[in-house]
């Protein structure tokens, strides 16, 4: 397991193994009563009930490590990981939440992610919240800015989103359908018209 295991994984890999251990144990349950510990009531402890708003992700508050571990927390649980629309999408869906199936953070592994978001914003005050994509090289996908220190690092991708009353979304069709119509240079004058909260 590490930093990209989610839920719905561990959850899997979780009940494979305390399967085999209930086997195990009633393989063999004399002996194990034999060895068996009691526990301290004293010490007992019990984990906390998840509240609805852990699954809202704020990226003008939260650093892109903490949003994509909150997503990874979350996916295939009870609570959908999921942001509030602030500006740019048409009027009826601001302020509605919209939710992630998958969202990963920008780690720069590849050229075009430098080149959409290192070169094209050099020397640009981006704004956490602020979304950022380019048609002619990745359609496929829309950048957030999340808060933080290091602003090269500080990114999160997806690909898909489910909007309130609508249903899932492709990237593109977002960005050409539900956007509003005010034009978007992503090139010369970035505008971050566009945001989540």
């Amino acid at each position: 397991m590490n930093e990209n295991t989610r839920f719905s994984d561990l959850s899997e890999t979780l009940a494979e193994l305390g399967g085999q251990g209930v086997v195990k144990v009633l393989q063999d349950l004399p002996s194990f009563k034999l060895r068996g510990i009691s526990q301290d009531t004293s010490k007992v402890t019990s984990a906390r009930m998840i509240k609805p708003e852990f699954g809202l992700l704020k990226f003008s508050e939260l650093p892109a490590l903490e949003v994509q571990a909150r997503f990874n927390a979350l996916h295939g649980s009870n609570t959908r990981p999921r942001c509030i629309p602030n500006s740019g999408l048409k009027e009826k869906y601001i302020g509605q939440p919209a939710y992630f199936d998958r969202l990963d953070r920008v780690r720069f592994e590849s050229d075009l992610e430098h080149d959409i978001l290192i070169k094209e914003l050099e020397g640009v005050n981006v704004p956490p919240g602020a979304l950022h994509w380019n048609l002619k090289k990745a359609k496929d996908r829309v950048f957030v800015k999340c808060n933080g220190c290091s602003g090269r690092y500080e990114w999160v991708q997806f690909g898909e989103i489910t909007l309130t009353g609508v249903g899932k979304v492709k990237a593109i069709d977002l960005i050409q359908k539900f956007m509003d119509n005010r034009p978007y240079n992503a090139s010369k004058t970035p505008e971050f018209r566009f945001s989540f909260e």
